[in-house]
């Protein structure tokens, strides 16, 4: 019985099938579609089964989810420790314990590193290289980009200066030698576009600045 997208913990939940649970992000859609009953969790569907021989592969979505976010918390690792539907040692042990109680055989699948995945190897973070000949298009605009960022690498300098957190790690340079990431909305960072410019000191300068922002952000 696979569930996509279940972390350990989920096993172990008495209504992880229910519809009901569903908007509160309690159950899971697939789960939905196979539960025996509403109150069902899927470890108790699978001992009903009385299983003689299974395979186990539980455990990568426990750190896939925090991984394909960016680690930007929406999907947090489940911790080691903590009792059965908490920590994942516990819950693991749980688990094997519930599908071998009758005696049934199987096979125990190891996690591999997640970041060895395609997800995070197809595109690299950097695929911008100045020496990879099917990228000449990109080469040829290099000191174009270095043009119009290097405008905007001052504002955030500026910006940094008059007392706005992080602005200088939006700064962006595009090497001519080495490969350069690509740009991306860094969502960790102020917006930009809400700064209130009066409150920075300044002169007819300033008003550049925040207009920049709305472009830049």
């Amino acid at each position: 019985m696979g569930v996509p997208g279940a972390k350990s913990f989920h096993l172990l939940a008495p209504g992880y099938g229910a519809l009901a649970n569903l908007s509160l992000g309690l159950a899971n859609p697939y789960f939905i579609r196979m539960a025996s009953e509403s109150n069902a969790s899927v470890l108790g569907d699978v001992v009903s089964q009385s299983p003689s021989f299974f395979t186990f592969w539980v455990g990568i979505n426990d750190v896939l989810g925090y991984a394909l976010s960016g680690g930007d918390g929406s999907s947090a690792i489940t911790p080691l420790d903590g009792a059965p539907g908490v920590g994942f040692n516990q819950t693991y042990a749980t688990l094997i314990g519930a599908v071998t109680a009758g005696g049934a055989k199987g096979v125990v699948a190891n996690i591999p590193d997640v970041t060895n995945i395609p997800h995070f190897t197809t595109v690299p973070y950097n695929p911008l290289d100045p020496n990879d000949e099917c990228l000449q298009s990109y080469t040829d605009q290099i000191p174009t980009l270095n043009g119009v960022f290097g405008q905007l690498n001052q504002v955030f300098a500026y910006l940094e200066s008059q007392g706005i957190p992080n602005a200088t790690d939006r700064q962006i340079v595009f090497s001519t030698t080495e490969a350069s990431a690509v740009v991306v909305n860094d969502e960790s960072l102020i917006n930009l576009s809400t700064l209130n410019c009066r409150s920075i000191e300044g002169k007819s300068y300033v008003s550049r600045v925040c207009a920049i922002i709305w472009f830049a952000s």
